[in-house]
């Protein structure tokens, strides 16, 4: 359970998935997946928020040195995009001229530039032109303007003024460096991404990064604060876990009072594991992440399933009143309920489906709420049908033999 074998595993198999070329591979089962068409997000991110771009900079690479201290931490990226699927490995070419070695060839910052620009077939001037009244501005680009080779650039050659030919890297230093996908601002605060993997249990990771958090002196007006995005912490995990068990417990007790009963509300809390299959279903099929949105929907299910069972099992309660024997009743009180669980249940869904096909996975929190609820509903009207009603019999026995419980056939008064 502890141990980073499986990561190590994950790791050396999706080594093996780069190297490979031409079919699609996908690593998944531990931690976050892999996808030969692109890699998944790292499973930690932290945000740095200040007023200071310089020093949201140099505290970030001082975080990241700091994280690449631990031997479980790998892929620190102090440059990570602040969206969930925005691209943080973006590059630029930057010339960094020497000014003392143009001196000593005679030559001037125009020079190179007049090089540069030749050679990138592009003029860098703006030009004007006056047609039908209005002037246009413009630039002329020649065909294969956007081709672009360092190794040829560096070996450009600028005639100085005494006809003597240098090389552009025996003046100039070029290379590339890793740059912003986008310079964001929170509440007029400048946020820096702060991305890594961490090669061990979540639980472990989740402690790590509470450490880094605390343990982080910052200038005052500065923030360091774990990325909100759909992983979950263990912690939070437990605090749905709480959220979806109370849930239960308060529909149990409304059907208890409802059925005056303590066994008949076993029969309605029923459904809510039926509907469970139908939203594991669904996302193994539909290949699904299953985010925080999700969580929400199986909650929400778990006061929307249950009314199709509440409804069948109190006519079938007073089908039972009227005297008729137990199968009966169950049989009678089912055939009567199909068409209004059926309808009840269409209506649910088809309102929801909206949400479905005009909604993205990857840009809406409704859409795994959605789905979540909509496979729960199939799969729980289909069963409520069929498992209801045996689980309301084999009840029904059991509370006879033992004395009863509510599931008795009683003769309302005045009727």
């Amino acid at each position: 359970r502890y141990s980073a074998f499986p990561l190590i595993l994950k790791e050396q198999l999706t080594a093996r998935a780069v190297e490979t070329a031409g079919p699609e591979v996908g690593v998944y089962g531990f931690g976050p997946g892999f996808y030969s068409g692109g890699g998944a997000a790292p499973q930690y991110r932290l945000e740095l928020l200040g007023y200071s771009y310089g020093e949201v900079k140099r505290l970030a690479r001082e975080i990241g040195r700091k994280l690449q201290r631990n031997p479980r931490v790998r892929d620190v990226d102090t440059n990570s995009s602040y969206r969930w699927r925005a691209r943080d490995d973006l590059f630029e070419i930057a010339l960094r001229v020497d000014r003392r070695k143009l001196q000593r060839f005679r030559l001037s910052s125009s020079d190179l530039l007049h090089t540069l620009e030749s050679y990138l077939r592009e003029s860098l001037d703006w030009h004007r032109i006056k047609l039908a009244g209005k002037e246009i501005d413009y630039r002329i680009k020649m065909a294969g303007h956007r081709d672009f080779q360092m190794a040829d650039m560096q070996s450009l050659v600028i005639e100085t003024p005494t006809h003597e030919q240098v090389r552009l890297d025996q003046v100039a230093t070029i290379g590339e460096r890793k740059v912003l996908a986008e310079i964001v601002r929170q509440n007029q605060q400048y946020l820096r991404g702060i991305s890594f993997e961490y090669r061990g249990p979540w639980k472990y990771g989740d402690r790590l990064v509470k450490s880094i958090i605390e343990n982080t002196h910052l200038p005052p007006g500065y923030k360091l604060q774990r990325a909100r995005f759909f992983f979950l912490t263990e912690e939070q995990k437990s605090q749905i876990y709480l959220v979806f068990a109370l849930a239960v417990l308060l529909v149990y007790m409304v059907t208890a009072a409802l059925f005056e009963s303590w066994s008949q509300p076993f029969v309605v809390i029923l459904t809510v594991p039926l509907a469970l299959i139908g939203v594991f279903l669904i996302f193994f099929f539909l290949d699904l992440n299953f985010d925080r949105s999700a969580y929400i929907g199986v909650i929400l299910l778990a006061g929307i399933v249950v009314n199709n069972s509440i409804i069948l099992v109190h006519h079938i309660n007073d089908q039972r009143r009227t005297g008729l024997p137990l199968e009966t009743a169950v049989i009678r009180g089912t055939r009567d309920r199909v068409r209004p669980i059926l309808m009840t249940s269409a209506t649910t869904i088809l309102g929801l489906l909206p949400l479905v096909l005009f909604s993205r996975a990857e840009k809406s929190i409704w859409y795994a709420l959605s789905v979540a609820t909509i496979g729960g509903m199939l799969s729980s009207t289909l069963l409520v049908l069929l498992v209801t009603p045996v689980a309301y019999v084999i009840l029904a026995r059991f509370a006879r033999s033992g004395g009863g419980d509510g599931l008795e056939p009683q003769r309302l008064r005045g009727i």
